[in-house]
Parts: structure tokens; C-alpha cells; sequence
């Protein structure tokens, strides 16, 4: 995608290895499951939570982490008002809190010290977050200031006067790549990234054929510094081949299930499950394997994190002493019975 020769870009990384050229999500933790990032001219599905709240907080982080690097942001959809969404991104950590910061650090490597030798070998259940330097982290709690969203680039597309469709939207789309200096044949000194946010394909209110859009942005984007991230409602489709053939189109894709709802016990820590349905292989033979088949996520101290789903220590006990008791009950009512038939 980028030559030795071009200029450095902020926001970007290469991995010789692959032979790829990956951008943050916005999220480490997120990064670091789906093989460092998310590679330039490719697709993220994202298949929304049932209540489409959480999957607009990581689009958030993945805008957020382009206007911190200067990157050109394209918004369309008509589930949110992007004019309203962009103004609505969080705040990188350490433009106000790097005295925490250095402190939890500083906290974590007290706590690695006190912990017994014959437990430090084992595995850890949370996602090492310190061992890469790619990506911010994220405060919710405050915004990006309203005058450093104003001198970035970004498009709008979904004004509530402009039909929605597939074709407009693509037609808009391969404007603004050549307009912005996001393609491979634009002059090298003024080539940027595109970040492409779309939000909520496949409603009922779109009007065209989506894998065929799929197809055409798909080719667009292989020949462009420009990747897309795509939130995709699966609850409300009625066809589920539109959506294993999304699945087979994109390059990446998660999933997010909520668990607002959910009375099971030992999920009680967290507010929703990650699946990986699909890592991205794009350029290379190799391919990133993750630790874990199963991840959820949670909001701990103002921060998005994603980490390996496991059961509290105090559940497991929980579970224990029921059976126990269970057991106990059940041996008590057996001599009772047999007792019972000797009279």
C-alpha cells in the first residue's frame, strides 16, 4: 500500500510479515484479537448487539483514533445523524490523564512482584495492553474538543432529504476517494488515509442490492488507502444468505451479543459477549491466530475493554457448594427411603 519511499503517515503501521499496512481500531484490546489492527483496503463487519448500543461506542473509538491522526473520515447511514455522532467521539487518555496512567503502570508491576512464583507462568485472563504502543486509549467520559473535529476532513452522507441507496452511496463514496487523495494513483506527497463509517446496511429502508454494493466498494477499496467499517443489524434481517454471503465478502468480522437481559450468573461481570467469526488475510499466506475462542466485554473505569471470558473465582465456589449441597440432600433422602422400608 505505501512504498519506503512516500512520506510518513500518522496512524498507520507496517507488518513486514504479512505484508500488510494496518490502522487502529481505536480500541488495543481489539487490535491485538484480530491481528493488530485492521488493514488498509479491507472491510470490518461489525454484527450489531441487539440494542445497537455498544457497537456504536467502538465506531466511535475507530473515528476517534482517525481525527487524533489526522486521517479523513466519511459517515454515512440512517440509523444516527453523523453531524451529531461526530461531536459525540471520546477523549484520548493521555491529552488529560497520563498521571493516572503512569500510575497503573507503576500499580501492575507492584502487584506482578507480590504475586507467588509459582503462579506467575500461568496465563492471564485480561489482554496485555502495555506490550504495544499502537493505538490510544480512550476516555468516555470526556469528549474531543469541538474545535479539533472542526479542522478535520470529513464527509456526511446521510442527510434525512437524500434517498438511501446503494448506488448513491457508493457514487459518493468513489467522489470523496478521489477528492481527498485516498487512492493509489493520487500524487504520493498528498496521499492520506480514509477512515469509512456506515452505519446499519441492510435495513428495510435501503433501497438496491447490498452485496452488489459489497462487491464494487470491496474493489474500491483494494485500490485505496482507505478502510471501511460497517455495522450490520442482524437481528433485523429476514434472509440469513445476505448475511453469510456479507460474511464472505468482508474481511474481517465480529460480533456482539448483549447481555442487558441475560440472568446468567456467571456472565454478571461483563455487558456483552465478542465472537470472531472471521480474520482478515489480505496479501499474505500467513494468518493471525488468537488466544482465545471466547471474549467478552465490559465498561471499567470510563474505558472499553475487551478481554478473554472466564468465571469469577467466587462463582466457581458458588457453583461447588450447591453441588455439594445438592449431593448431601440427595445422600439424606436415600436412607431415609431406605430406612422407611424396614418398617
Amino acid at each position: 500500500m505505501f512504498n519506503n519511499d512516500e512520506p510518513k503517515i500518522k496512524g498507520i503501521k507496517k507488518l513486514f510479515i504479512k505484508n500488510q499496512t494496518i490502522i487502529s481500531s481505536g480500541l488495543p484490546s481489539l487490535d491485538s484479537i484480530i491481528g493488530g489492527g485492521i488493514p488498509l483496503g479491507s472491510y470490518f463487519l461489525l454484527e450489531e448487539d441487539e440494542y445497537g448500543v455498544y457497537s456504536n461506542i467502538i465506531l466511535k473509538h475507530f473515528l476517534a483514533e482517525g481525527i487524533i491522526n489526522d486521517h479523513a473520515l466519511l459517515l454515512g447511514g440512517q440509523s444516527v445523524d453523523s453531524r451529531k455522532f461526530i461531536f459525540d467521539l471520546p477523549s484520548p487518555l493521555h491529552f488529560h490523564d497520563t498521571n493516572n496512567l503512569n500510575s497503573g503502570q507503576t500499580n501492575n508491576n507492584e502487584d506482578s512482584l507480590r504475586i507467588a512464583w509459582r503462579y506467575q507462568n500461568l496465563p492471564n485472563d485480561t489482554i496485555n495492553l502495555n506490550t504495544s504502543i499502537f493505538g490510544n486509549t480512550y476516555d468516555m467520559s470526556t469528549k474531543i474538543k469541538k474545535c479539533v473535529i472542526e479542522k478535520a476532513l470529513i464527509y456526511h452522507w446521510n442527510s434525512y432529504c437524500v434517498e438511501f441507496s446503494y448506488e448513491k452511496l457508493f457514487a459518493y463514496i468513489k467522489n470523496v476517494i478521489e477528492e481527498s487523495q485516498c487512492s493509489t494513483y493520487a500524487p504520493v506527497p498528498n496521499r492520506t488515509v480514509l477512515r469509512i463509517a456506515l452505519f446499519s446496511l441492510g435495513t428495510a429502508l435501503w433501497k438496491g442490492n447490498l452485496i452488489k454494493f459489497l462487491i464494487k466498494l470491496r474493489f474500491l477499496l483494494r485500490n485505496s488507502c482507505a478502510s471501511c467499517f460497517i455495522t450490520l443489524p442482524t437481528h433485523l434481517l429476514k434472509d440469513l444468505k445476505i448475511l453469510h454471503r456479507c460474511e464472505h465478502l468482508c474481511d474481517t468480522v465480529v460480533q456482539l451479543k448483549s447481555l442487558i437481559n441475560n440472568g446468567n450468573m456467571a456472565y454478571s461481570d461483563y455487558q456483552g459477549l465478542v465472537i470472531l467469526k472471521k480474520l482478515p488475510i489480505i496479501n499474505t499466506w500467513t494468518f493471525s491466530v488468537p488466544e482465545s475462542n471466547d471474549y467478552a466485554f465490559k465498561i471499567k473505569k470510563k474505558h472499553f475493554i475487551i478481554e478473554k471470558l472466564h468465571i469469577s473465582p467466587e462463582f466457581k465456589e458458588k457453583v461447588h457448594r450447591e453441588e455439594e449441597d445438592v449431593s448431601e440432600e440427595y445422600k439424606t433422602t436415600q436412607i431415609i427411603s431406605n430406612i422407611s422400608h424396614l418398617f
